[in-house]
């Protein structure tokens, strides 16, 4: 078997949601490095039919991809091209069958081994990295067990683009029919699916390794990824010091509810412009007053 652009989409195309055609999966995939790629161009004549006849020839491995495809793909960025699939790709899919996909696709990866066919090698070495998000290798992926699916999704459509040919499936391209899916239906239990926050974690490890073979640039693109995921958190409260102070001084030190003292004392006083920075919160066993002192 070969690992191609066409038998990656063949995979898919068995698994596609209801009402998805077979050429809008294939445009949504090549979106994902080339956004305003198209088979047409504008004013052309039976576009539509165009583009049902490029997306064909490429799922039949009747044609190569374009370099307006392959050369983007290159320089794409891996933790931005998961997000893609998810948002994108995924609803295109029929979720019931994302175990047997990726199983289906650790079966055509471990069946392409490398061959020389003329003056060129042809398939893949257990070092190759295989999947382009997290940076595993082929060896790795066969006995491994739990993905994040559309991280996976994403990782090996990086690969076929830019590395392999897709004339090369062509022979391939006619076993991978429903039933070669289906077949793996009594497998999916080898499949643990991750949520997408070990999923994230998983991809940093992967970038933070990477960063010492790769250098400064991807290191701060690493840096980049990590600063965006932490300013997407929300920050916990945190009460003003100079405020509670102000507070209690104003109060000479006592509850503003039930007139009970809240300084801390110090050798047995009670300050009220030298009082401890105290915090105040609810207690639960004092209805009257409803706060309580706690010393920082």
């Amino acid at each position: 078997m070969r690992l191609c652009f066409g038998s990656y989409l063949a995979v898919l195309v068995s698994c596609k949601a209801v009402n998805v055609d077979n050429k809008e999966l294939c445009e949504a995939l090549l979106h994902s490095v080339a956004p305003n790629f198209e088979f047409t161009y504008d004013g052309q004549e039976n576009a539509d039919r165009v583009r049902e006849d490029v997306s064909s020839k490429l799922l039949r491995c009747e044609q190569n991809l374009s370099k307006d495809i392959s050369d983007p793909a290159r320089t794409a960025r891996p933790a931005e091209m998961a997000f893609y699939f998810r948002d994108n790709i995924l609803p295109m899919l029929d979720r019931n069958m994302s175990k047997q996909i990726i199983l289906a696709l650790k079966d055509i990866i471990a069946n392409d081994p490398p061959v020389k066919v003329g003056k060129k090698m042809q398939g893949i070495d257990g070092d190759t990295k295989i999947e382009l998000v997290s940076g595993i290798t082929k060896s790795e992926l066969l006995p491994k067990g739990d993905f994040c699916f559309h991280s996976f999704l994403a990782g090996v459509f990086l690969y076929t683009v830019t590395n392999t040919t897709n004339r090369t499936g062509k022979a391939t391209i006619k076993s991978i029919t429903d039933e070669y899916i289906l077949s793996f239906t009594p497998r999916i239990g080898e499949i643990t699916l991750f949520e997408d926050d070990e999923a994230k974690r998983g991809s940093l490890v992967s970038a933070v390794k990477e960063s010492v073979k790769y250098g400064e640039e991807f290191a701060e693109n690493v840096a980049g990824f990590v600063v965006d995921i932490i300013n997407q958190l929300t920050l916990p409260s945190k009460q003003d010091d100079s405020l509670l102070v102000t507070l209690l001084s104003e109060a000479n030190g006592n509850c503003l509810k039930c007139g009970k003292k809240l300084g801390i004392p110090k050798r047995g006083k009670v300050p009220v412009g030298n009082c401890e920075i105290v915090y105040l919160k609810q207690s639960p066993n004092e209805a009257a007053c409803g706060l309580v002192v706690i010393k920082r």
